[in-house]
């Protein structure tokens, strides 16, 4: 099996979002933040890193990370919209 061509990403925790729903930051729970950040921000940045390793000797590939408009402007909850943001800059950050 060869190195993939491409690699696309959308994930998130959805329960979690879901029951931290317009709920000011003071009010999440602090595991929150890890299990919403853990699944996209951290999933988002595994599976580019391990495409990268396959495509970059290649010189070529691409690697989407689909973020959300929480990104843009508060969407659900901070931890939702900050994750996000992650993912955006660490999108920008890894791309040549």
């Amino acid at each position: 099996m060869g190195a993939p061509d491409s690699s696309v990403k959308s994930a998130g925790a959805v329960p979690d979002v879901v029951s931290g729903v317009d709920r000011r930051f003071r009010e999440l729970h602090p595991g929150l933040w890890d299990r919403m950040n853990d699944a996209g921000l951290r999933g988002h940045d595994l599976a580019s890193h391990h495409a990268a390793r396959m495509m970059v000797p290649r010189r070529s590939g691409l690697v989407v990370n689909v973020s959300s408009f929480g990104s843009l402007s508060y969407f659900f909850n901070a931890a939702h919209s900050v994750g996000k943001v992650a993912v955006d800059r660490t999108t920008r950050e890894v791309s040549p």
